[in-house]
């Protein structure tokens, strides 16, 4: 089990380390990038824009601090490391990725179902965010865990989507079409892989103050 785990968090942080590849060159700030040439006058649009930059880089770093979240030994070992990173990750999600991804999914491609997808998922990824910041300020260690696992498991949804989408233009299905049945896809699996894991986390009694707080 420890290996199968051990296996499924290196995937996990490759993918991650390629979708961030993939994104660093729009700091470039250039606009012959493909998505930004598929998104044609919207890119004029300073709101969007700044809410395109604001999500994009909210993620990254939220895909960069996540994974040592739940790492246990960091957590032990080094507490004000995992509570620094905690916090980081909570602005990145609460004050950037999340907000400006509902901007930007008001303008989704995929019509009605893939902007209602995009909102939801960005309400849901808020939402579960917050109740585990409001659940680490209150003390309650073991209800802050699970909202986090699941507010990262909603995060990993983007890594999921990514491999629906390889699988179905394997499958030969068309691009939109492709592009909302992945979408609501990774979204399903992402609710349903975190509320199993949630629910399997170990209770913890010990309340901890914020000050002291680890996941």
């Amino acid at each position: 089990m420890r290996l199968i785990r051990g296996i499924a968090v290196a995937i996990t942080i490759g993918l991650w380390a390629v979708i961030i590849a993939n994104s660093l060159p729009y700091f470039s700030f250039r606009r012959d990038l493909p998505f930004l040439e598929e998104k044609g006058a919207l890119v004029d649009d300073s709101l969007w824009r700044r809410c395109f930059y604001g999500h994009v880089l909210g993620a990254i770093v939220c895909a960069a601090a996540a994974p040592f979240l739940f790492w246990d030994r960091l957590r032990v070992r080094f507490p004000r490391a995992h509570r620094w990173l905690g916090r980081l990750y909570g602005v990145s999600v609460l004050g950037w990725a999340a907000p400006a991804g509902l901007v930007l999914a008001v303008h989704a491609k995929g019509g009605l179902a893939g902007q209602a997808g995009f909102l939801l998922l960005g309400l849901l990824w808020w939402g579960a965010t917050a109740r585990g910041v409001q659940a680490v300020v209150a003390g309650r260690v073991a209800e802050h865990r699970r909202w986090m696992i699941r507010s990262y498991s909603l995060a990993l949804s983007a890594v999921s989507f990514r491999l629906y989408q390889i699988a179905f233009f394997v499958a030969g299905l068309s691009d939109e079409p492709n592009y909302v049945l992945s979408l609501w896809l990774s979204l399903a699996s992402s609710l349903v892989a975190g509320e199993w894991i949630a629910r399997r986390s170990p209770v913890e009694s010990r309340p901890l103050a914020w000050k002291g707080v680890a996941s």
